[in-house]
């Protein structure tokens, strides 16, 4: 046990206060209305257990797999692939220290990519199994983390019934929520707690939950009663405050101001007509023009096209055959069918004529001869 310090004087009496006097004025606490205390769950909810899931089906896949395996296993359910490349990354980074020859990635990365379908797996199953035991007091989202997670991890017949339960202990979850949460906006409506109920329903339990139009119409009535000219100012500018964040803010007529509205309560009232329409005729102002959308610059022009440079002359290919001109020989040889074939190829004008051609013909034919 701890002695008396040698070395700390004994404390005399405090000389601002004396001896058997009363303590100083202290500023008195800051006392929270049960108003702000509206939007807190009921205990009766839970949801504030953190899901904390065991090891075992991840313990029992490491066991199974080689120990060159192993390493990379253990990579994967830290944080998937991108633990495996920055693993490796900083191994190479050390053998290049070391003056070792770096390990190549692409094998490791192959191996990660075969093992994540079975890592995946056993870390739902360890998170079902953790979250099928306290589905009643863990938080929602924990719960339709793991529910989520289940199309792609659910691959035999016992994860797939794991799955089924676990989604119907999400959907009695749900209900139950949003159940108690219309209860607290009814009794809250029928204690005259109309900023605690309007505060409510702002505050959703599931992004899902909407107010039945019942709820709805006993929050629009109790809010615009409360609205009124008798309300003290501070609680009228807390309802207000509270209104333009319900879903049914649109809806709101308040029956008029406080008899003597403060600025703080018109500032408030102002600031909040852009969300409460109506507000806007109680305090006579005019709904100002939506701003203009900025101008986009204009577009640069399109750059000029180089022209296109003219093609330069081609050399005869080296397989090209010339064509020798032709002998005199040839030429008139030629020059005979041609004529020929335009004898052919003229009109016959008569009998008697072609007769004629003929014995001409033959005549210059003989005398060559």
């Amino acid at each position: 046990e701890r002695g008396p310090r040698p070395d700390r004087p004994e404390r005399g009496p405090r000389p601002d206060r004396p001896e058997g006097g009363s303590r100083p004025d202290r500023p008195a606490r800051e006392v929270r209305a049960r108003e702000d205390r509206a939007a807190r769950p009921s205990a009766s909810r839970g949801g504030d257990k953190r899901l904390n899931p065991g090891r075992a089906h991840r313990d029992a896949l490491l066991l199974s797999l080689p120990p060159e395996q192993q390493a990379v296993a253990e990579q994967l359910f830290r944080a998937g692939i991108p633990a495996v490349r920055q693993a490796i990354i900083d191994q190479n980074a050390q053998r290049k220290v070391a003056g070792e020859a770096e390990v190549p990635a692409a094998p490791l990365l192959a191996l990660a990519d075969d093992l994540l379908p079975r890592v995946r797996q056993a870390d739902w199953l360890d998170r079902a199994s953790a979250a099928l035991d306290v589905a009643g007091s863990i938080t929602l989202r924990d719960l339709r983390a793991v529910v989520t997670q289940a199309d792609q991890s659910a691959r035999d017949d016992e994860s797939r019934a794991m799955a089924a339960k676990l989604r119907e202990a999400l959907a009695a979850r749900i209900d139950g929520e949003r159940d108690a949460w219309v209860r607290d906006m009814e009794s809250a409506i029928n204690e005259g707690k109309t900023v605690r109920a309007v505060r409510l329903s702002a505050k959703l339990p599931d992004p899902g939950a909407k107010l039945n139009p019942e709820i709805t119409a006993r929050l629009v009535e109790a809010t615009n009663k409360a609205l009124a000219p008798d309300t003290r100012p501070d609680v009228w500018a807390a309802l207000i405050e509270a209104a333009a964040e319900a879903p049914f803010r649109r809806s709101i007529e308040p029956v008029g101001l406080p008899t003597t509205p403060g600025e703080s309560l018109l500032a408030t009232a102002a600031q909040s007509s852009n969300r409460i329409p109506s507000l806007l005729k109680l305090l006579g102002l005019t709904m100002p023009p939506p701003p203009r959308s900025k101008a986009l610059p204009p577009k640069p022009p399109m750059p000029a096209k180089a022209p296109v440079p003219p093609k330069a002359p081609t050399a005869p290919r080296a397989d090209t055959v010339a064509v020798a001109p032709a002998s005199p020989e040839i030429a008139v040889e030629a020059e005979a069918v041609s004529d020929v074939s335009d004898v052919s190829t003229a009109p016959v004008e008569s009998t008697e004529e072609s007769a004629v051609a003929a014995s001409v013909v033959s005549d210059s034919n003989d005398v060559t001869a």
